[in-house]
């Protein structure tokens, strides 16, 4: 729910109107992406964001790692 009358569809948010099969199709979809992207290493180790055990924070973990030791080299 958003906002306004809670009998009007157009104040909730889209997936909460979606049917529950849509979202069960829809986690199967996703989860048979991932494996096979994972499966046949099509994405790279840099990739963090949507993927299992990886987030942006973990991105921006070596990223700053990766920049600290660059500097440290230089010095």
């Amino acid at each position: 729910f958003k906002k306004g009358n809670r009998n009007k569809a157009e104040n909730y948010r889209s997936v909460s109107l979606s049917c529950i099969l849509c979202k069960i199709a829809d986690h199967i979809i996703v989860s048979q992406m991932h494996d096979h992207l994972d499966y046949y290493g099509v994405l790279t180790d840099a990739q963090h964001t949507f993927r299992k055990k990886r987030s942006t924070d973990t991105q921006l973990l070596l990223t700053t790692d990766d920049f600290m030791s660059g500097l440290e080299k230089n010095i």
